[in-house]
């Protein structure tokens, strides 16, 4: 089942639905349309982005500018930000370090 949603539409499903639901769901969300969720009401990040799955939140990492990726590991604990990075890819993992070095 595809979702189609509008910008607050997905913001209002991605902070009040059921857990399960956005389990359910996610698969048919794309991760650049959260991402333009989180750029847009930057007051909702860490509630949005607590709610994801770990592989999903690498995957909007993933599409994120690199000022982005930082800004979104920050977000959680060194041990959430570990289990995030074991889902990045290891280009996306090679880009990271490379802006953590700079």
């Amino acid at each position: 089942m595809k979702l189609y949603m509008n910008k607050e539409e997905l913001r209002r499903f991605l902070l009040h639905a059921p857990q399960d639901k956005i389990i359910k769901y996610i698969e048919d969300i794309h991760p650049v349309d959260i991402l333009d969720v989180l750029r847009d009401n930057k007051d909702d990040i860490t509630d949005i982005l607590y709610r994801l799955p770990e592989e999903f939140i690498a995957s909007i990492i993933d599409e994120a500018e690199n000022e982005e990726k930082y800004q979104i590991l920050s977000e959680f604990s060194e041990n959430k930000q570990k289990n995030i990075i074991e889902e990045m890819s290891s280009d996306e993992l090679t880009d990271l370090l490379g802006i953590l070095d700079e």
